[in-house]
């Protein structure tokens, strides 16, 4: 195994009937070849939000290598090879992958985490990350929809320090949203209207 890469001193003596004996003593050597770079660690999948900084640090420790004295350069790509999308960047020096996703980008991407040592054997991880749309709809127990702004948990912050939830409901009887600010508005301009409101209370 790699752990007896080295020379190791053999003693080697033959005795006879009557006892007399020869000795003999070499060494053996037992000569590396590269072993791969192996994940010691998995990446669990990761969220980002619609127009909110993401950061990820890869955790020292996720790739090991049992060759003394390699050394392992990470690289990130999407799992199918391709480059990251423009909105994410990997930083090598801090092992780290961060950027702010627009709604153009919402779905989910599966990233791939690679280590290759100094002859070139690698290992690669991949993890899905998923950019959540800052509007998120669910259905009430009273048969309405309550749209909440994702990340931020609906939330309006008080000059106080308090908050307060601010739902927004679909109201299916008129096919229309009321926002509790602005009242009765389509889906689109529900949205919008929104948007805007956020930019004023966060």
């Amino acid at each position: 195994s790699n752990d007896e890469v080295g020379s190791h001193a053999v003693s080697l003596r033959v005795t006879d009937a009557a006892g007399l004996y020869a000795d003999q003593s070499f060494e053996v050597s037992v000569v590396n070849t590269n072993d791969a770079p192996t994940l010691s660690q998995m990446i669990d999948n990761k969220v980002a939000t619609e127009d909110s900084e993401f950061s990820f640090v890869i955790p020292e420790g996720t790739f090991e290598d049992v060759d003394a004295g390699d050394e392992l350069i990470t690289s990130v790509s999407l799992e199918t090879g391709e480059e990251l999308p423009s909105w994410l960047t990997f930083d090598a020096v801090t092992n780290s992958i961060s950027g702010t996703p627009t709604n153009s980008d919402v779905g989910t991407l599966i990233v791939a985490v690679t280590a290759r040592d100094l002859l070139g054997k690698t290992v690669s991880e991949s993890f899905e990350l998923t950019v959540e749309d800052i509007f998120s709809v669910n259905e009430t127990s009273d048969g309405n929809w309550e749209i909440k702004l994702s990340g931020m948990d609906s939330l309006r912050k008080n000059k106080d320090g308090s908050q307060k939830v601010i739902p927004t409901l679909f109201d299916k009887t008129k096919n229309k949203v009321k926002h509790p600010v602005t009242g009765y508005k389509n889906v689109g301009d529900a949205k919008k209207d929104a948007q805007r409101w956020a930019d004023r209370h966060f």
